[in-house]
């Protein structure tokens, strides 16, 4: 079985196949108890984050993993994916723009991603 991080790893990869961009790695593990990690990523559109969140899904369920919770409308600007030790955030610009996570989370460390991560 993979580790957690190989885990959001192999999330991000799909994110990054359905052009996610701007994508963050919040490390919570010493603030809260309820999940370990935030992952942030940016759509540009409704019709993107569906893609996107489709992709993960897919991806993840080969893993044998599938989400606790899917949360919000693609309309909406924000799709959360619960995966417990994990969440990932799909925004829209203006959505993440407007509850900037990372400053709400500012205390949390920001966890370097690979570059060849980030290339799709």
């Amino acid at each position: 079985m993979k580790s957690t991080l190989e885990l959001i790893y192999t999330a991000i990869s799909a994110a990054v196949e359905k052009k996610g961009e701007n994508i963050v790695l919040l490390d919570l593990q010493d603030l809260m108890t309820i999940t370990d990690y935030f992952v942030i990523i940016t759509s540009q559109t409704s019709h993107q984050t569906s893609a996107i969140v489709e992709n993960i899904d897919r991806v993840m369920s080969q893993e044998g993993i599938s989400p606790l919770h899917i949360e919000g409308e693609y309309e909406g600007g924000w799709v959360i994916l619960d995966y417990n030790s994990f969440v990932i955030h799909i925004m829209e610009p203006e959505t993440r723009e407007f509850y900037n996570l990372e400053r709400l989370w500012a205390r949390a460390k920001r966890v370097k991603l690979p570059d060849e991560l980030l290339v799709s």
